[in-house]
């Protein structure tokens, strides 16, 4: 099975996807919130679980994109190792397309106080950008998550925040709408985890890849019941709704979909289990499918 570091290549359609594996983490069953003990219980009797820290290299219409780039030397990650497994230079990479600024997302970019993708543009939301600089406004959230997450917690995304956008000053590129951001790139604005949280669906053909960033953090629960969120979310109720659109917009076209925190390398479609508010999600990894299913059932299929 795959570790950090590794790295998984995927050909769809014209798309060549590698799912470049940053780390791996513990997500403690506390950390949910939005659903019913009973109702998590039955999706994930344990007491935590383990999420994957996922970027996405991807080359389409003849250009090299990053999609989020993992946290690195930010936060005990792997992206560097990532990329030379997978046989990617840094410099080969014109694009990357942060969908938030939590550091195990931008972390990456940064290394030794220096850009460590020298000639990439950064694109991101306007909103994501404005809050991770106002300092009243991160004051605020770091206030309500101290007692949960502690003292550092939102301090130390702020620090990791903006120190890696300004290495790339002058290559920072904002937008505030769904739009497409490069040819066969569109930004599909799914805020609520963080004010200015993103997707991106990728494909300018018939085939299609979506990725919806940190719409989804524990796989086994929030697929059968997408209205349970996490406790670090901006906005709880934004963030279930986002989580809903994404849901909807993956089952209804039948795209290509990835998360940064499914286990890796969290490449599958979704499909809808048996109603309209719960889904499977079936991950390709070595021609098998893994399914989430209701009640956190998986199986192995072919």
């Amino acid at each position: 099975m795959f570790g950090t570091g590794d790295y998984f290549d995927y050909r769809h359609g014209d798309i060549h996807i590698t799912a470049l594996c940053d780390e791996s983490f513990d997500i403690d069953k506390d950390c949910l919130i939005g659903a019913s003990t009973e109702a998590i219980d039955r999706c994930l009797p344990e007491e935590s679980t383990t999420a994957s820290c996922t970027a996405y290299l991807v080359r389409l219409n003849g250009v090299t994109v990053l999609v989020d780039a993992g946290a690195d030397e930010t936060f005990d990650g792997h992206m560097q190792e990532a990329l030379a497994r997978a046989r990617a230079a840094p410099g080969e990479i014109d694009h990357i397309l942060l969908t938030h600024l939590h550091l195990d997302h931008v972390g990456g970019i940064l290394h030794k106080g220096g850009p460590v993708f020298p000639h990439a543009k950064i694109w991101l939301t306007e909103a994501e950008h404005a809050f991770w600089h106002d300092d009243a406004a991160t004051a605020e959230l770091a206030k309500r998550l101290t007692p949960s997450l502690g003292d550092d917690f939102i301090g130390t995304h702020v620090k990791v925040a903006r120190d890696a956008l300004s290495a790339y000053d002058g290559k920072l590129k904002l937008f505030s709408e769904e739009q497409e951001v490069i040819p066969g790139v569109t930004a599909v604005p799914l805020y609520g985890h963080t004010p200015g949280h993103c997707g991106y669906l990728l494909g300018s053909g018939r085939e299609k890849f979506f990725l919806w960033g940190d719409a989804v953090h524990v796989a086994t629960v929030q697929f059968s019941i997408p209205e349970a969120g996490m406790i670090f979310d901006w906005d709880a109720g934004l963030a279930v709704a986002a989580r809903r659109r994404a849901f909807d917009m993956a089952a209804d076209n039948g795209w290509l979909s990835a998360g940064m925190h499914i286990p890796f390398p969290g490449i599958g479609t979704l499909r809808r289990d048996g109603g309209e508010s719960s889904f499977c999600f079936y991950s390709r990894m070595n021609r098998l499918f893994y399914s989430y299913c209701r009640f956190g059932s998986a199986r192995w299929t072919t």
